[in-house]
């Protein structure tokens, strides 16, 4: 039996948070070059926190048996009153009541004051084996 990418399917729906222009459309467009990504800033102390979230609810309950994704990141602290910051990541899907993380669907970085870092994990693909009718990736920075 073939794999069938169930987030391309015209029965399903997706929602983006945190995006301007049309941008959540570049996570699921198939091509490992684009993304869903926004921007912040804030001067002097403090943080700024940035929130995505790319949703995908499928019309009914399908059973999920591989999970593609790939995250990049890219934080700059401008300021050496900047503080310390840290992003997160989470992969998930709805088990009916709340989000439940996949397996190997999560990750973390960090970075300082004036520093400019950023990461990518590459294409990660996960083998799993669940039923559910929605799933999402999660970013948070502050």
């Amino acid at each position: 039996m073939s794999v069938v990418n169930l987030i391309n399917l015209a029965s399903t729906t997706h929602s983006y948070t945190g995006v301007d222009g049309g941008a959540g459309a570049l996570s699921i467009d198939s091509n490992w070059n684009t993304y869903q990504g926004t921007a912040g800033s804030r001067g002097g102390e403090g943080s700024i926190d940035i929130e995505l979230i790319s949703e995908h609810t499928f019309d009914q309950s399908r059973l999920i048996t591989q999970v593609s994704f790939r995250i990049y990141y890219q934080n700059y602290a401008y300021s050496s009153e900047e503080n310390n910051g840290s992003g997160y990541y989470y992969v998930q899907y709805w088990d009916g009541a709340s989000w439940v993380l996949f397996s190997g669907g999560s990750g973390s970085w960090s970075y300082g004051t004036n520093h400019n870092n950023s990461g990518d994990t590459g294409q990660v693909d996960l083998t799993v084996s669940i039923t559910t009718t929605k799933i999402r990736v999660y970013a948070l920075n502050h």
